[in-house]
């Protein structure tokens, strides 16, 4: 995987993934614990199968593995990801009510 250095303004080559992700999205969510890193979403294989799995940053930042704890709700093949500040959370919804 490649990634975008911001200090340096150039490409570098990242820890691997453990499967290969079709057209993934990518964003670094941030929760009251601090900072829970990066996390991938998207398609397995070159069929881009749809999986409800997340794929996050391994503790320590020691490369990539499925997280078993964050589950998408739907199983999707193409994810698209935004992030937003923590002030909209109160417009938020989800299905557990909250």
């Amino acid at each position: 995987m490649e990634l975008w250095n911001t200090s340096w303004e150039q490409w570098e080559e990242g820890e691997r993934l453990p499967d290969a992700l079709t057209g993934p999205g990518m964003a670094v969510l941030d929760g009251p614990a601090g900072q829970l890193g990066p996390v991938l979403i998207g398609g397995r294989g070159l069929a881009a199968a749809p999986t409800k799995a997340v794929t996050a940053m391994a503790a320590g930042g020691d490369g990539w593995e499925e997280d078993s704890g964050m589950t998408l709700q739907v199983a999707r093949a193409f994810a698209g990801v935004a992030t937003v500040p923590s002030t909209l959370f109160d417009g938020c919804r989800s299905s557990k009510g909250n």
